[in-house]
């Protein structure tokens, strides 16, 4: 059970903190085009839900195997 709620909420914390650097990004340049913090704060979402895949890859396997 700790597992699980570690996992999703490492995914909700990188979800937080990657539209918060994306946010940061388009106040720069007030969204007229891409720059790196944006591109950065993608990249935090995107890991966001790798790691939120792999939670849930995680419980299929555990539901299987009981």
């Amino acid at each position: 059970m700790a597992s699980q709620r570690t996992t999703f909420g490492t995914a909700f914390g990188l979800t937080i903190v990657g539209l918060a650097i994306m946010l940061y990004g388009v106040s720069l340049n007030n969204g007229a085009g891409p720059n790196a913090p944006i591109a950065v704060g993608g990249t935090v979402v995107v890991l966001a839900v790798a790691v939120l895949a792999a939670g849930v890859i995680a419980l299929d396997s555990q539901s299987e195997a009981a």
